[in-house]
């Protein structure tokens, strides 16, 4: 093996056109002459550790770029260890194939088409199996049967493949974060949206944002539910859609106003209120439409200024209430008669008013004109949830007597009620199919017969909260 012999401190090492320094002083090996074939290469010196038998001022330091060639002195001879074997060369870095490039979008185009006139051509070969299997049960035999289960089992799953097609055709094109659901009350102004990150170039249409309330009660039964439904509020805002490229992030929000004399949300067992947003953004071509829903949460409170409120409580929102939907003023039952009166809220007509979160004294009166042969009166204080959904119940203040024996004419029965309405509410509501009525019930105890019961209403408006700015 060829070796060559550095200029510099005159130990051999192997020729190489790659390792360019010597292995023993890491000096230039630009100039060595090759060692004649046979002679016995000059030992190098020893390599001694750099802390070892040194004074600490000689403590070599990291060392620096060699120096340009220049005649060698002539080196004595020392007995030295053989040179090291170079080490080897590191292997070259492995490359990845990465991932697989992309369809075109023509062959992509064309690849969805396909796929999507399959599974048109499965369901209906499904549904024609399905109509045959009926047919052939009709005239009786198992195998119609087993025709018919297997044709619906099989247009199911063509339904969820189908599903599960246009999903994967929609992460091929973009990935989508759908906006935090804001807190709104009524007649607050907000915005709501998705942020859009186009993974190929796409056209995103006329965005469509759908603002609806509705009222929804639900008739629990033995082995079925019946839901019924009504639309309060609905509403359609738009706005105007871009090309996007490859890569690029945008934000489409469509602002949108509760109107101040809705209804707000309400949430219980069987009955509700629900305020909900669908966002549409229409994408052209195989890639599926850009679609999110959300629930919002409407809460029993109006911005405005307080001056607009009733004289006498300023926070109750009066300009809110509507003749077709609260109903208040005097019950009724037979010859009797109740009422209430606020000696320290609002009154609207004769009927109490209160927004939501206040705490009033009621009085409640009951008087009759003829006698009622009972054993007692009792109150209870709450909402009654009822309509077309199974009823339900927010008690405030529990049953209790307030008086003992029959009722005579001429002698009101009364007593004075601590009401406290929570801040959540809800407030008071006679919709289609769900109603929401604040009330005193008075029981009229009969003996050995059915009992009496009167409602005697009053009002729970939203609170009426200033504006920013307008105090």
């Amino acid at each position: 093996m060829a070796t060559v012999t550095c200029p510099h401190c005159g130990a051999a090492n192997r020729k190489s056109l790659i390792i360019t320094t010597c292995q023993n002083c890491g000096g230039s090996l630009e100039g060595a002459q090759p060692a004649p074939e046979g002679a016995v290469p000059p030992p190098a010196p020893p390599a001694i550790p750099s802390d070892l038998g040194k004074a600490p001022e000689e403590t070599t330091e990291a060392p620096l770029p060699p120096p340009p060639p220049a005649p060698a002195a002539p080196v004595a001879p020392t007995p030295v260890l053989p040179a090291p074997a170079a080490p080897p060369l590191p292997a070259p870095p492995r490359v990845s194939a990465g991932p697989p490039m992309p369809r075109p979008p023509g062959q992509q185009a064309g690849a969805t088409t396909a796929c999507c006139v399959w599974a048109v051509v499965a369901v209906l070969v499904a549904i024609g199996l399905a109509v045959f299997g009926v047919v052939v049960f009709l005239w009786g035999g198992a195998v119609g049967m087993a025709f018919a289960i297997a044709a619906v089992a099989g247009v199911i799953g063509l339904g969820v493949g189908i599903a599960a097609l246009r999903k994967h055709i929609a992460t091929g094109y973009y990935d989508v974060t759908v906006d935090a659901v804001p807190s709104v009350g009524l007649g607050d102004a907000a915005a709501w949206g998705v942020t859009v990150r186009a993974r190929r170039a796409l056209t995103v249409g006329t965005i469509r944002l759908t603002l609806r309330c509705q009222e929804h009660a639900i008739s629990r039964g033995g082995t079925s539910d019946s839901h019924y439904r009504q639309t309060l509020h609905e509403q359609h805002l738009e706005i105007a859609g871009k090309p996007m490229q490859p890569g690029e992030e945008v934000a489409f929000r469509v602002p949108f106003t509760i109107p101040a004399g809705a209804i707000p949300s309400h949430r219980s067992k069987n009955n509700f209120i629900e305020w909900q947003v669908e966002f549409h953004a229409p994408v052209p071509g195989v890639c599926p439409d850009i679609k999110q829903k959300a629930e919002l949460w409407v809460a029993p409170t109006v911005s405005g200024a307080v001056s607009k409120g009733l004289p006498d409580d300023p926070t109750v929102a009066s300009d809110w209430m509507h003749p077709n939907r609260l109903q208040g003023g005097l019950a009724r039952l037979g010859e009797a008669w109740g009422s209430l009166q606020s000696q320290d809220g609002a009154v609207v007509g004769q009927t109490p008013a209160m927004p939501v979160g206040a705490a009033h004294n009621l009085d409640l009166w009951v008087q009759t004109d003829q006698e009622i042969a009972c054993r007692g009166v009792w109150v209870w204080v709450g909402c009654r949830i009822h309509g077309s959904g199974t009823d339900e119940e927010i008690p405030l203040i529990a049953e209790h007597l307030i008086h003992e024996g029959a009722v005579q004419p001429g002698a009101p029965v009364g007593c004075q009620l601590p009401v406290a309405i929570p801040t959540h509410g809800p407030v008071s509501f006679v919709g289609r199919y769900v109603k929401l009525e604040w009330v005193a019930r008075v029981r009229f105890d009969i003996p050995m017969w059915f009992d009496k019961r009167m409602h005697v209403p009053f009002i729970v408006t939203p609170r009426r909260v200033p504006e920013p700015g307008r105090g």
